[in-house]
C-alpha cells in the first residue's frame, strides 16, 4: 500500500538524514538564488549587462566543469565529496555578509562567491545525483526515494524565495545570506551521519581499471558515448540546452524588469517566486504515475510545451496586485510542468544507467543540458543593454518553443522507452 512504503522509506535513517540534508541545503540555496541578485541590483547598483555577467558567473562552471565532475564522482567517495563541498560552500557564502557588515563588500566579491559556489555545488551534484542508487539499490524502493527527494527540492524551492523575502523585509539582502550559510552547515552533519550500507568499493575499482590508461579523458568520453548513442537521452539532452540558454536569459532579467518596470517590491518577487515552487510540488508527485501512464515521451513533450506561454504572462501583465496574481498563477502552471518534465527525465538516467556509468551520464547530460546557461545569462544582460529588457525577454520567449520541437523529432513514439540494465559499449 502507498501509506505503507512511505512509512517504511522514512524508517530508514539513511533517507531521512537525506532528504533532510537536501531539504535545508537547498532551502538556503533558493534563499541566495534571490538574495545575490538583489545584492548587485539594490546595493551595487549593477546594471543589465553586470547582471547578465554575475548570471554568467554562477553558470560558467556547468560548461567548463560538468564533466570532469562526473567522472570524479564515478571515482571517488561520493559521500565524502558531499560533505566536503557543503563544509566548503558555507565559508563561501558567510563571506558575502561578513564583507557587508564591515562595508567592504563588492561586485568582484559577489563574481568571486558566485564563480566558486556554482564549481564547489557542480561537484556535490555529480555525487548527490549517483548517490541514492547506491543507498536503495534499483527498483521501486530507489523509484519511491526519488519521487520523495524531488518533492522535497520542490518544498525547497517553495519555502526558500519566501524565507528570503522575509529576511530581506526585516533586513537586507546580504543578511538573508547568512541562512545559506547556516543551512550547508547542518546539511554537513546530516551527511556525515549516513552510513553507506552497499558498498560501492567494487564500482569505484572498476571504474578506476577501466579507465587508468587514459584518465578522466577516457572516462568522460564514456559518458559522451553513452549519451550520444541513445537517441532518448540525446534528444532530451539537446532539448535542456536550448532552453536552458534561453531560460537563463529570461531569468536574468527578470527580476530587474519586476522590480524596476513593474515597481515590485523585493519582498513580493520573492513570494511568487517562492508560492509559485508548490506547483512544483505537485508536478513531482505525480510525475512517476504520469509517466507510467502517459508514457515519457509524452509527458516530456507537453511539458515543454507549457513553458513560454507560461513566462510570456509577466510581459503582458501592469504593475499591481492583479499582475502579481497573474504571474503567480501563471508560475505555478510552469513549475508544475517543470518538475513533472525534470522528474521524469532524471529518475529514468537513475533508474537505467549503469551503477559505474551513473555519475558521468548524469553530468554528461547536465553539461549538455545546462552549459548554455552562462552564454545565456551573457547574452541576456548584453541584448537587454542594446535593445530593451522588454525586447530581450520577448525573444526569450520566442526562443522557448524550440525544446518541444526538438523532442517532437527526437523522442521515440512508436514504441515506449525502456529501461537497461547494462550498456555492452561503456568501454570506449
Amino acid at each position: 500500500m502507498p501509506s505503507g512504503k512511505s512509512a517504511s522509506i522514512f524508517r530508514d535513517r539513511n533517507f531521512s538524514r537525506l532528504i533532510a540534508a537536501q531539504f535545508i541545503s537547498d532551502t538556503g540555496t533558493a534563499v541566495t538564488a534571490l538574495a545575490l541578485p538583489l545584492i548587485a541590483l539594490d546595493t551595487l547598483h549593477a546594471s543589465p549587462f553586470t547582471l547578465g555577467l554575475l548570471g554568467a558567473a554562477s553558470t560558467l562552471p556547468q560548461l567548463l566543469m560538468s564533466l570532469w565532475a562526473g567522472a570524479v564522482a564515478d571515482r571517488g567517495d561520493k559521500r565524502r565529496m558531499m560533505v566536503c563541498a557543503d563544509a566548503v560552500r558555507c565559508l563561501l557564502v558567510v563571506s558575502i555578509p561578513l564583507a557587508s557588515a564591515a562595508h567592504v563588500l563588492t561586485l568582484a566579491h559577489l563574481f568571486l562567491v558566485a564563480l566558486l559556489e556554482a564549481s564547489i555545488t557542480l561537484f556535490f551534484d555529480a555525487a548527490y545525483s549517483s548517490f541514492p542508487p547506491q543507498l536503495f539499490g534499483k527498483g521501486p524502493r530507489l523509484e519511491e526515494a526519488l519521487g520523495k527527494l524531488n518533492a522535497s527540492y520542490s518544498t525547497a524551492l517553495l519555502v526558500g524565495p519566501s524565507l528570503a523575502g522575509l529576511f530581506i523585509a526585516v533586513s537586507d539582502a546580504s543578511t538573508a545570506m547568512v541562512g545559506d550559510a547556516v543551512s550547508y552547515a547542518f546539511s554537513f552533519l546530516l551527511l556525515l551521519r549516513i552510513t553507506v550500507k552497499r558498498p560501492e568499493t567494487q564500482v569505484r575499482q572498476k571504474t578506476r581499471q577501466g579507465s587508468s590508461k587514459a584518465g578522466f579523458l577516457t572516462t568522460q568520453k564514456e559518458g559522451l558515448k553513452y549519451v550520444f548513442t541513445h537517441a532518448e537521452f540525446r534528444s532530451i539532452a539537446l532539448a535542456n540546452g536550448v532552453d536552458s540558454f534561453f531560460l537563463a536569459a529570461w531569468n536574468t532579467l527578470w527580476l530587474l524588469y519586476v522590480v524596476r518596470h513593474l515597481h515590485w517590491t523585493p519582498q513580493a518577487a520573492g513570494l511568487v517566486l517562492g508560492i509559485s515552487a508548490a506547483g512544483g510540488i505537485l508536478g513531482s508527485l505525480v510525475a512517476q504515475r504520469a509517466t507510467r501512464r502517459f508514457g515519457m515521451s509524452r509527458v516530456l513533450l507537453v511539458s515543454a510545451f507549457a513553458t513560454a506561454p507560461c513566462e510570456a504572462v509577466t510581459l503582458l501583465v501592469n504593475p499591481g496586485p492583479a499582475g502579481q496574481i497573474a504571474v503567480l498563477a501563471s508560475f505555478m502552471v510552469v513549475m508544475f510542468f517543470v518538475f513533472l518534465y525534470t522528474t521524469a527525465a532524471r529518475s529514468y538516467r537513475q533508474l537505467s544507467c549503469p551503477s559505474g556509468m551513473l555519475g558521468r551520464v548524469m553530468m554528461t547530460s547536465r553539461w549538455l543540458s545546462w552549459g548554455g546557461r552562462p552564454v545565456g545569462a551573457f547574452a541576456g544582460g548584453l541584448v537587454g543593454s542594446a535593445i530593451g529588457v522588454y525586447q530581450t525577454m520577448l525573444l526569450a520567449v520566442a526562443g522557448l518553443l524550440l525544446p518541444p520541437l526538438i523532442l517532437m523529432f527526437g523522442l521515440p513514439w512508436k514504441t515506449p522507452v525502456q529501461p537497461t540494465d547494462s550498456w555492452e559499449g561503456v568501454s570506449a
